[in-house]
């Protein structure tokens, strides 16, 4: 497992989603349906992680946090990007009933925070664990680890 770790205040993140955008674009071309796996105390800028990345691959859409939908689509290069927030859910019987362990690993690129809930239901190829911690008001840290690809 490679692991690295970034600590970076918001206006240096372009660091850390350079290099997020490589592990995922290898993972692509290695035809594996990347899982992102996003782990951090409540507000501490999982879905902002997100926003930004796709920002930062020059996607048109903006992503807001699918808190209350659970699901939300974007789009980068004509691939879908599923951006899931397992918050609310309490068993993993509720996500089978949802259907997303049918797109998890098989189509597009999957951000999903709290996902530890379904932990079982999420393809082992393909992980990518992000995790975000509050250093200062400012700075953040974050680790991200993957298998060797």
């Amino acid at each position: 497992m490679n692991e690295e770790t970034f600590e970076l205040r918001e206006e240096e993140l372009g660091r850390f989603l350079s290099r997020l955008t490589a592990v995922i674009t290898k993972s692509l071309a290695v035809k594996q349906n990347p899982s992102i796996l996003l782990t951090g105390e409540l507000g501490a800028g999982k879905t902002t992680l997100v926003r930004e990345w796709l920002k930062y691959v020059g996607s048109d859409d903006l992503a807001n946090s699918p808190t209350f939908a659970l699901h939300q689509t974007y789009e980068w290069n004509q691939i879908p990007i599923h951006h899931f927030d397992l918050y609310r859910i309490k068993e993993a019987t509720e996500i089978e009933e949802l259907g997303f362990s049918e797109i998890w690993g098989q189509e597009g690129i999957s951000f999903i925070e709290w996902w530890n809930v379904a932990e079982l239901l999420i393809p082992s190829a393909g992980r990518i664990y992000i995790d975000i911690q509050s250093i200062t008001i400012d700075n953040r840290s974050y680790r991200l680890r993957f298998e060797n690809l």
